[in-house]
Parts: C-alpha cells; structure tokens; sequence
C-alpha cells in the first residue's frame, strides 16, 4: 500500500475517533454550560431532552467511542506494520 493509503488509513480510521472523543469529554465535562448552547437554537423537544443528552454525552459516548477507537487503532496497526 502507497503512504498516502496508509496516511488516509491512519487518519480516516484513527484520528477522527480519537477527536470525536475528545470533543465528547470537552462538551460532556470542560464546557461551562452545555445545557444553554443546546437549548439555544433547539426545537421545543429537543429542549426537553437536552439533560438526557448531556447524560449521553458525558457517560455512554466516551465508553463507546473508547471501544471503536480501539478497534480502529488495532486494524490501523496491523495496516502499518503488517
């Protein structure tokens, strides 16, 4: 395989995980108020479940994703080195 599969592999496969889980932890537990920037532009039901989805994101993504990205990080490797 070419430097470029492998690159596209790497970040295609890996990265974007690994940035989805980062971005679960900055929304789920750095952000000061979570809660307002979704109420803020969001439909009256979607206002009624944002706790839930705070919920979601603090506790379920984070697990799921870490899953995924160990998988995606092993498939990654064997592409790599073989």
């Amino acid at each position: 395989q070419s430097a470029l599969g492998v690159l596209d592999e790497v970040v295609g496969e890996f990265l974007v995980v690994v940035g989805v889980l980062g971005m679960s932890f900055v929304v789920g537990w750095v952000m000061k108020d979570p809660l307002s920037e979704l109420r803020e532009s969001a439909s009256p039901l979607f206002r009624r479940m944002a706790p839930g989805a705070i919920f979601t994101i603090r506790y379920i993504v984070p697990p799921l994703v870490a899953v995924i990205a160990w998988l995606s990080l092993r498939d990654t490797l064997a592409l790599v080195f073989g």
